[in-house]
Order: structure tokens, then sequence, then C-alpha cells
């Protein structure tokens, strides 16, 4: 994961296009020396050859994917953060007065007022914002993950279905890590979220969704506290490699699988590396200057998970040459905050130590 500074000092203009190219533009310090050109030709205007045009899309995707985390492609996380950086004062709180009125509009069942505010939302922001494009696709969602799980497509079709289902997970926790602070605009949110799933016949499939989304955000926030600078994954990492998050130790970089349990399982928090996980039902300790500094258990259900994890990500690092260490996240759902994902502070505090310990 490579790491660079945001630039700061970006004119205000009309467009979000413009506040992106002006940051590459800034950022050309960090583009391989031999595509600058390209780059620089792009951005003053002039037009490409088809094979530059090439070069010059490569680099976009390489920077961006750096600097954010994310794929350039996803053009709602994108729009989202952009708008959030840089829009101004009056027209984010339009924005969010919007959201808020749209939220209200489906919790009612109002479908008069739904279709007025989705036009008036196309026509003050044609590129859709992160949230309503979450809202609007959830039921698609509900049902190709029910395609996935019973395997009722093969090959290419099951392949496409899974990775618009991590596009999916991708857009609901960017936008939830975007609207930190907000914690009544998400309570609408989940509830609208719930009623349309609900209505669908997916409600238990829903749960599952949100504490997968909000444990997720719960890691996140977690290595964010700890200065480990988290970036969520690509959803094709999510997908095909199972990565959650990565995050930056003190020598390398890690990547992390997170796991939500519940109050039946009775399952220990965690944070252990891939590679150091013990059989299943077995409790461990460990010693340190004499005295006993942590214990923890894991159920055998979560042993394989793991290890399904740890033998995916071998294939990754014989396939990509990155070296790269694995850490296994437990969460328990009850010590995350069911509207928002922020996380018990205890839980914070076993992470700071496993990785004075372990995680090092």
């Amino acid at each position: 994961m490579v790491s660079i500074e945001f630039v700061t000092d970006i004119t205000r203009v009309e467009g979000l296009k413009r506040y992106w190219e002006q940051e590459l533009r800034k950022d050309i310090s960090t583009v391989p020396e031999d595509a600058r050109s390209v780059v620089q030709k792009h951005l003053d205007g002039e037009s490409l050859s088809p094979q530059e045009d090439g070069v010059y899309k490569n680099v976009l995707k390489v920077w961006w994917h750096n600097k954010y985390g994310f794929p350039f492609d996803l053009k709602p996380a994108r729009e989202q953060l952009l708008r959030k950086k840089y829009g101004l004062p009056q027209e984010q709180r339009r924005a969010q007065t919007l959201q808020e009125k749209l939220l209200d509009a489906y919790g009612v069942g109002d479908a008069a007022a739904l279709e007025r505010l989705k036009k008036e939302y196309k026509d003050t922001f044609p590129d859709e914002l992160e949230g309503v494009e979450v809202l609007f696709g959830i039921e698609r969602y509900l049902k190709d993950q029910e395609i996935v799980r019973l395997g009722i497509y093969e090959g290419k079709t099951t392949i496409k279905k899974l990775q618009n289902l991590t596009e999916y997970n991708f857009l609901l926790t960017h936008f939830i890590l975007q609207s930190k602070g907000n914690s009544e605009l998400l309570a609408k949110f989940w509830k609208v979220l719930e009623a349309i799933a609900g209505k669908a016949g997916y409600k238990q499939q829903f749960r599952i969704l949100r504490a997968g989304a909000l444990t997720q955000v719960a890691a996140y926030r977690i290595f964010e506290q700890l200065n480990l600078r988290p970036q969520l994954s690509h959803p094709v990492e999510d997908a095909f490699d199972s990565v959650d998050l990565w995050t930056d130790t003190a020598t390398r970089t890690a990547a992390v699988q997170v796991k939500s349990v519940g109050k039946r399982q009775e399952q220990d928090a965690m944070f252990v590396k891939t590679d150091s996980v013990v059989f299943p039902g077995m409790r461990v300790s460990e010693v340190q200057a004499r005295k006993r500094v942590e214990q923890y258990h894991m159920n055998s259900y979560l042993f394989l998970e793991a290890q399904r994890f740890n033998a995916k990500l071998s294939k990754y690092k014989k396939r990509t040459g990155k070296n790269v260490e694995g850490y296994f996240v437990v969460i328990p759902y009850q010590k995350v905050d069911f509207i928002t994902g922020e996380p018990d502070p205890g839980l914070v505090q076993l992470a700071k130590e496993r990785i004075n310990t372990e995680l090092k």
C-alpha cells in the first residue's frame, strides 16, 4: 500500500472532475517518469493517441487507488469523496437535505414525493451520491447474494455477480465511513434499508449484511485510531482474495480479514496473524516478563475461516510477489455501535495490546 500526501492548495472550480485533475497535476511527481509527459499532455487539453490514452488511463487508476484506496471507476464513491472534500458548504447542506428527504419519502411510502425527489436529485447531482446508489441497489444486492449462495448460476455469471456483491459492499462501507459524525442520517438510512429488505423477503440476509459492514467499519476505525493507515480493499481483492482491509505496520503491509460474531457464538474479540492461528477450541495465553498478558479462544468455524484466508493469502503473495502479512480480526457485534460502526474503546485497547505483542 502506497501512502501519498493529499494536496491542499486546490483552486475552487465548477465540476468535481476539475478537482481530481488539479490533484493529479499537483501529484505529477508520483507518476512514473516515462508517463509524465502523456499525463501532462492530457491535463493541458491536448489530444492523445490511442496508445497514449491507454497509458493515461492506467496511470489515473493507479494514482487514484494509491491515494484514496479504492478504484477510480467506482464513480459514486469518488463523487461522494470529492464533494465532501471540496464542495461548498451550502452545496453539502443541500445534498444532505435531499438525502434525508429521500429517506423520509421511502420510509413513509410516499411514491409521489419519491419520484419528485429522485428527479430533483438527478437534476442537481447528475452523478448520484453514494448513499442513494446504495439505497436503490439494496434489493438487487440481496437477490444476487441469494443466487450466489444457492449456486443457481455458474461460471462467468456467478463471477460477475460476486464482483457486483463486493462492489456494493464497498459502497456501503465507504458511505458509512464518509458519514462519520452524522448518526441521525445513518439511523434513517438503516431504517429504510431494513424496510426495503423486509418487504422483499430478505430480512435475515440484511441483518448479516449490516453486521458485516458495521464490524468492517469498526475494524477500520480501530486501525485508524492506531495510526496504521487503513484502506478498504479493491472489490476484486475482496471477491477473490477475501481481503477486507489493508493496513500498514511498522515493517510491512498487512491484509486484513474481518469477521463479525453475535452473542450466541460466545466468541472473544481477536486480532491475530493468520500464520499463528492455533487449533480450535484451545485457550492460548502469552507470557511476557513472567506476566500473563493475553488469552483468547477460537471456535472451529473461525479456525477454518482463518485457515482459508491464510491459504488465499499465500496464493496472493505467490501471484503478486508482494511480501504481506495476514491479520485475522474477530469483532463481537455487541461491541460495535449499531448505527455508526464506532468500536467500543475496549476493542481499540485490545488491538493496541495485540499489535505491541503479536502483530509486529
